[in-house]
């Protein structure tokens, strides 16, 4: 009895560390949330939604949220919609063409500690036409994804703590994508200016994008592009491979601390000027080992490779 007894005191200690972590993460513990104004609140488990159709067309979307997943999807009309908990404190607002989205609690409806809560998600949704061109687009998201497929606009601001952006279909003069936590994926992009993008834990792919500069850079994950078209580059690992393909017209820096380099370059060679470094690893260029610099006097684009530990590859004439 008494081993009995013992065991279910071990239990009750486990749970209790369990649900004061859950807290403590924002988390939705069996119906309790904590806010960032301080103490605890019964977290109702009831989603409400409301939705609005054919709203006057906004020029700037403003999104600031804890724990609620966003889109941003094409349809043929301004629209909002929210499926949300009952006292999440979600509060928005669409006035002199602005959307305003704001969250005030950490209520992590998502998690559930000890099998208490729901596991229903809260959810954003901006509904936009085809032909709407937007000033600016800013979206930060605590804990949740942002998926925004369909976009035309001046500035795009996407900040995730803890969560995977998805961004398709893009048209902008800036781009800055940023996710401490989280996966990075784009396909379908035009950046007239400045493509920023930036994993502090995880990969980053790339597919169809052009932008006039891309500067990429991800602490652990890798980098993967196919088809970038740039008039200069720059990507950096510290921990993971980088992979990318297409057109590469004026400065491209490629640097990895830990992980290997493949560029495969759409052009002719002799457009370029190579120089790489290696600590610990081979390099080939156009499948010659051993070849370190490529020295064309009259090139006016160059590729600056590195890395301290791993191979790196560069191969000319690639389509895109």
């Amino acid at each position: 009895m008494k081993q009995l007894w013992k065991i279910i005191g071990i239990a009750a200690v486990a749970g209790a560390v369990l649900l004061g972590a859950g807290w403590a993460l924002g988390a939705n513990t069996g119906g309790v949330s904590w806010s960032r104004n301080g103490g605890f609140s019964i977290a109702s488990q009831n989603l409400s939604n409301v939705r609005y159709t054919n709203l006057e067309a906004f020029n700037n979307i403003s999104i600031n949220v804890s724990s609620i997943n966003v889109r941003v999807v094409q349809a043929n009309y301004f629209g909002f919609e929210a499926n949300y908990r009952d006292n999440s404190n979600l509060r928005y607002s669409f006035e002199n063409g602005n959307l305003t989205v704001t969250q005030d609690a950490f209520n992590i409806s998502q998690v559930n500690i000890m099998g208490f809560g729901s596991w229903q998600s809260e959810e954003i949704i901006v509904s936009l036409p085809r032909n709407a061109t937007l000033e600016d687009v800013d979206i930060r998201v605590s804990s949740g994804r942002v998926i925004i497929d369909q976009l035309d606009c001046v500035n795009l601001t996407a900040r995730l703590s803890s969560g995977n952006a998805t961004i398709n279909n893009i048209t902008a003069q800036n781009a800055n994508i940023n996710t401490s936590s989280g996966r990075i994926r784009l396909e379908t992009i035009v950046v007239a200016d400045r493509l920023d993008l930036q994993a502090s834990s995880g990969n980053i792919d790339i597919t169809n994008a052009t932008a006039e500069i891309f500067d990429i850079r991800t602490t652990s994950g890798r980098i993967e592009g196919t088809r970038i078209v740039s008039n200069g580059f720059s990507a950096v690992a510290a921990s993971g491979n980088i992979t990318v393909g297409g057109v590469f017209n004026g400065h491209t820096t490629v640097r990895a601390t830990s992980g290997r380099i493949r560029l495969n370059v759409a052009g002719s060679e002799s457009n370029f000027n190579v120089g790489t470094s290696v600590s610990s690893g081979n390099v080939r260029i156009n499948g010659e080992r051993g070849r370190s610099s490529v020295i064309n006097s009259n090139a006016t684009n160059h590729i600056d490779a590195r890395t301290s530990s791993g191979n790196i590859n560069i191969d000319f004439d690639f389509s895109r």
